[in-house]
């Protein structure tokens, strides 16, 4: 297929489907994209922004309710490439039950779920944070939609926070800190996006149907020491055995979904080292510069 994809992004409005949003817009601009949707419960300035950015209605907002299928089926009509953001660790089940089974009937020809964190398949230990989604893949391939999830191991933007056992200066790392941990900024998601679109559209068969991308690859132990260098304050490195953390979840994990990022930091679920699709994206860094883990901290500033 050569001509441009026409791409439906639906529930743009939240932490990762918001600032992806403008540069989904952005590559209907540059053509990339041949026209977008935005499909969504309810109109925002970000979508506003978005359809104001293309002039001549190749950006679209469509404003329905998810639970009514004919509505998301007839938005979804001539819709090349489907990408979802639905956040919730399963909450939003049936919506989305509805939503693939649209795609299907509105004849969609790759669909994206709202699959963006770990690389979860080769673990076992994320049941209540990982089945749900392993469960909605099956039930789109199922339908007979190409179904394609992009692991971008943590958002950078989401690392520093309590719920990765970050507080402050205080950093509970699991294990040594010396596992390889991959973190993508939620900027560099949303290109990675755009060329994965692109390329599935042109090849939906043989495209993989597992993404493994990173802005950068550290341990632990080195992105505190990157931290340290930027902000000129020295972080206590709080080290805890893989196997307590471990513990702890399976205590918490369904009241704390999150948590699980504190046990796969030690874990194949975040180290893409020599897996990932970055150079199948971006090859040569053509077409984006991914931004690194000092880069970032100092934007933070």
């Amino acid at each position: 297929m050569s001509s441009a994809p026409i791409v439906a992004h639906v529930a743009p409005n939240g932490f990762l489907g918001g600032p992806i949003l403008q540069i989904f817009a952005d590559a209907v601009k540059k053509g990339d994209f041949g026209a977008l949707k935005i499909i969504t419960s309810k109109e925002t300035e970000g979508t506003k922004k978005a359809v104001a950015t293309v002039p001549g209605g190749k950006v679209e907002t469509i404003v329905l309710s998810y639970s009514d299928k004919a509505s998301v089926v007839s938005a979804l009509k001539g819709v090349d490439v489907l990408v979802s953001t639905f956040g919730g660790h399963g909450a939003q089940a049936p919506s989305e039950q509805i939503l693939i089974e649209a795609a299907a009937e509105a004849k969609v020809k790759v669909y994206f779920n709202s699959d963006f964190g770990s690389d979860y398949d080769p673990e076992t230990w994320g049941s209540a944070v990982y089945e749900p989604k392993k469960a909605h893949r099956a039930a789109a391939e199922k339908l007979g939609l190409k179904t394609v999830a992009i692991a971008p191991g943590s958002f950078a933007e989401a690392v520093r926070s309590p719920f990765f056992g970050i507080n402050g200066d205080d950093w509970e790392i699991s294990g040594d800190g010396n596992s390889p941990f991959a973190l993508t900024t939620i900027r560099d998601i949303g290109h990675y996006a755009v060329r994965a679109v692109v390329l599935a559209h042109q090849d939906p068969v043989s495209f993989p149907s597992r993404l493994r991308i990173y802005s950068e690859v550290k341990t632990l132990n080195e992105y505190a020491d990157i931290n340290e260098k930027v902000t000129g304050q020295k972080i206590n490195r709080i080290y805890v055995p893989r196997e307590q953390l471990l513990e702890k979840w399976n205590a918490i994990g369904k009241e704390q979904p999150y948590f699980v990022l504190r046990v796969a930091a030690d874990s194949p679920a975040h180290n893409f080292v020599g897996r990932s699709h970055n150079e199948l994206l971006n090859p040569g860094e053509k077409y984006f510069k991914p931004t690194s883990w000092e880069e970032f901290v100092k934007s933070t500033l």
